[in-house]
């Protein structure tokens, strides 16, 4: 996973010293957060000099997205310059109201400056994540200012994810699911990951590849974590181990991060074994599954499980 650049963006006119306590304060809270934050603390009052800041952090780090924080009042430009610099990685601008400043209402300018920026943006549809919210004031609530920033950077780094994500598919849409068809250039352009399709007939080659003493390591993990039930008989068992070593197998060979498994009706009916236990295990190990060749039901599931870090059954 790569990181979210942080740059800040002023005038040389306004309190660019608090702009930039603020913007310390953000980033803190982001990195308290587990995320990874690539922060030049510098204030950038002229376009040119946002532009080479801009263009710094993507030379020196694997961005997946960029906050433009707007520190005080600004000449559009400022921001704009950095903005086409980072405009092809997901992008949020962040913007604070007024503050209390020695017992007194105070102002940097910032939440005008990011209107006008907000302005600009959205009558030329440039994609972009708007967060306008105290940084620090505990009596504005910052706590929601800071949820919306950590939910841009985890969706960032998901759309990331999700473009160098490979999902296996075996055999394709079963029983007539229309919700489960999809188009698999438009799905690699519009949302990333790259689709790898086997045959059913390839996985049973390779299941019939294994032998018992293969299969036994797989079988005494099952009896070791499940309940099974007396009419199960031995070669269930290593029917069930060698399909998921097939599966396992080339899931290791094609870098595949989830797997859409058809059963009906090859597998269920032709070949005597469903892929349930064979996915729960190959889940375990911490690749997304989904059943019946339902692709779209695979990327749900590895979208939330890049979203939320944990596995999704």
């Amino acid at each position: 996973m790569g990181k979210i650049g942080f740059l800040v963006v002023g005038h040389p006119d306004y309190q660019n010293d608090v702009a930039l306590n603020f913007a310390d304060v953000g980033v803190e809270g982001l990195r308290q957060e587990g995320i990874d934050v690539a922060y030049i603390r510098a204030a950038l009052t002229q376009p040119w000099d946002a532009d080479a800041t801009a263009r710094q952090l993507l030379r020196e780090n694997d961005l997946d997205g960029a906050v433009v924080f707007i520190g005080t009042w600004i000449e559009a430009p400022v921001a704009v310059a950095a903005i086409r610099a980072l405009e092809h990685v997901p992008l949020a601008v962040w913007g604070y109201p007024m503050f209390e400043h020695d017992g007194m209402r105070d102002s940097t300018g910032s939440s005008v400056g990011w209107a006008v920026v907000k302005a600009a943006l959205d009558r030329v549809d440039l994609p972009y994540k708007g967060i306008l919210g105290p940084v620090d004031d505990a009596d504005q609530n910052p706590t929601d200012t800071l949820s919306n920033a950590v939910s841009f950077c985890r969706a960032a780094a998901t759309i990331t994810r999700l473009r160098r994500s490979r999902i296996g598919l075996v055999g394709y849409a079963s029983m007539g699911m229309y919700s489960a068809t999809f188009d698999h250039l438009l799905l690699r352009f519009r949302i990333g990951p790259e689709v790898e399709h086997a045959d059913a007939y390839s996985i049973i080659r390779r299941a019939e590849g294994f032998n018992a003493s293969d299969a036994a390591p797989v079988v005494a993990r099952l009896m070791e974590m499940c309940r099974i039930r007396s009419d199960v008989r031995d070669e269930h068992l290593d029917k069930a181990a060698r399909v998921y070593l097939a599966l396992k197998a080339w899931c290791d060979e094609r870098h595949l991060d989830a797997v859409a498994f058809k059963c009906q009706y090859e597998f269920s009916q032709e070949y005597g074994m469903v892929g349930c236990v064979p996915l729960a295990l190959l889940t375990q190990d911490g690749i997304t599954t989904s059943c019946e060749g339902d692709v779209m039901l695979a990327l749900s599931m590895l979208t939330l499980h890049y979203l939320s870090g944990q596995q999704i059954y």
